[in-house]
């Protein structure tokens, strides 16, 4: 399962329907807040999140830290439409982190996902 974050709605259903075409399940966070307690309440079952990092009430790197202290192994797709080194700067470059740059294209969008669920 997949824990698709992005304050605009669109982007998360778009993602949510993609994802669920090639039977990868997705559940849908509005902000970092429901982030976090949808992650609390499914930890077992998610193994990938993609996170928009520009968000109201919580911030995608605020999310992303407290994301890996509740799993420092979670697999997090950071998401942005800054250039990845920009928008990865104040971030740990381990493997457990990917970015994936927006707009969105089909074919990336799946690969990175699909790489981050093995």
């Amino acid at each position: 399962m997949v824990l698709v974050v992005d304050d605009e709605e669109a982007i998360r259903e778009a993602v949510r329907d993609i994802l669920e075409l090639v039977e990868i399940p997705a559940i849908l966070a509005a902000n970092g807040r429901e982030a976090i307690e949808l992650f609390k309440q499914n930890q077992g079952r998610i193994r990938a999140i993609l996170l928009d990092l520009r968000m109201p009430v919580m911030s995608g790197t605020e999310t992303y830290e407290k994301l890996r202290e509740l799993d420092p192994n979670v697999r997090i797709i950071l998401s942005s439409g800054y250039d990845e080194k920009v928008a990865t700067l104040n971030f740990d470059a381990d493997g457990a982190l990917m970015f994936l740059r927006k707009p969105y294209a089909l074919d990336a969008l799946l690969a990175c996902v699909q790489d981050a669920l093995t």
